[in-house]
């Protein structure tokens, strides 16, 4: 009864989405889950007896793509589209990232005359330096100088060097003038990085929105929604980011998708024909030719492979890597909305 195509190590998101384009494909799937809940960092986690959220903030990342194909909204996921969506403080005074470009163009230039011409300039070149890169999110990436070969313009060349050889820092004191404009733009590229901004490369944080528009197809022109550079866009989900994880865990359930939680999975199993399924703590067996690891990979590579599996030395060096988070959260229960100095008066 434990025989599958395809077994999925881990029920977080990733798995999830994985599990149901798999199962929607008509194959048979099972997600083996080691906690009691699905979701990881999505899933809802009890912080406090009665009091439960989700690590994760934003589904800033969320392929619109992968909602649609796999008709999340069917399955009760709804999107509430907040406005502002970022609220920065800069010495007592709010900057808003509202939907309408002009009033974000009306704060940049207080910051200093002219900056929103060039705050757009940048996204603008960014945006085409994407489009001409023709990096697809959904294959794997080509090596740095394939890249460079693509491109022909003398301009996008020099943005190139600039974005994926030079710092961020360097990156931006060409292009803009104001340190709140830098620092808003620093904290898109910095986002889950280890590194400070004057490290060479630390402005490729600044292409994963041009890559996602120019795979997507999107339009060149227009001020819409999507298009702003700043987190956002999405929206938020109705019910919080663990209305995402019921969404696909419905939907898995629709295709036929074998969801089981509370079993960890201890070893990977193979032969000379290579995978061939999974055990978990207990001892049960998921037999399967294909295993998908949704798991951290330190975690894949110390403990459930060996070294007969994948060698040891790479086996050494991926188990060898040192986990350190980038961010932490800090949770408070109030009695009522907390109130943002600074803001406007037509701010809610």
């Amino acid at each position: 009864m434990n025989r599958f195509d395809v077994v999925v190590v881990g029920g977080g998101h990733n798995g999830l989405v994985t599990a149901a384009y798999l199962g929607r494909a008509g194959l048979r799937v099972a997600v083996i889950e080691s906690r009691q809940r699905l979701g990881g960092p999505c899933g809802g986690y009890a912080f406090l007896p009665g009091r439960s959220l989700a690590f994760t903030n934003s589904p800033g990342s969320l392929n619109p793509a992968v909602v649609h194909e796999l008709r999340l909204a069917d399955h009760g996921l709804r999107f509430v589209r907040a406005d502002p969506t970022v609220v920065q403080q800069f010495d007592g005074r709010c900057f808003l990232g509202w939907r309408d470009p002009a009033r974000v163009d009306r704060q940049l230039d207080a910051f200093a005359p002219g900056e929103a011409d060039r705050y757009r300039e940048l996204i603008s070149a960014l945006e085409r330096l994407g489009a001409s890169l023709r990096v697809s999110l959904d294959e794997p990436p080509p090596a740095l100088a394939e890249l460079r070969e693509r491109l022909t313009d003398p301009e996008e060349h020099k943005l190139f060097s600039a974005v994926f050889e030079g710092s961020l820092t360097g990156l931006l004191e060409t292009r803009l003038v104001s340190d709140q404009a830098k620092a808003l733009l620093a904290l898109l590229a910095l986002n889950a990085q280890l590194v400070p901004p004057s490290t060479p490369g630390s402005a490729v944080g600044l292409m994963m929105r041009p890559f996602a528009l120019a795979a997507a197809g999107a339009p060149r022109s227009g001020d819409a929604a999507e298009r702003v550079a700043l987190r956002g866009s999405t929206g938020l989900p109705v019910g919080s980011m663990s209305a995402i994880v019921d969404a696909l865990e419905d939907c898995c359930r629709t295709h036929d998708v074998t969801l089981r939680t509370g079993s960890p999975v201890v070893r990977i199993l193979h032969g000379p024909a290579g995978v061939r399924g999974v055990v978990t703590a207990t001892g049960e067996e998921f037999t399967s030719d294909r295993v998908v690891s949704a798991v951290n990979p330190v975690h894949l590579f110390r403990d459930l492979l060996d070294d007969a599996a994948m060698g040891p030395g790479i086996r050494a060096e991926v188990a060898g890597t040192a986990m350190r988070g980038s961010a932490f959260k800090v949770v408070l229960e109030v009695d009522s909305l907390p109130a943002y100095a600074g803001l406007p008066a037509d701010a809610d």
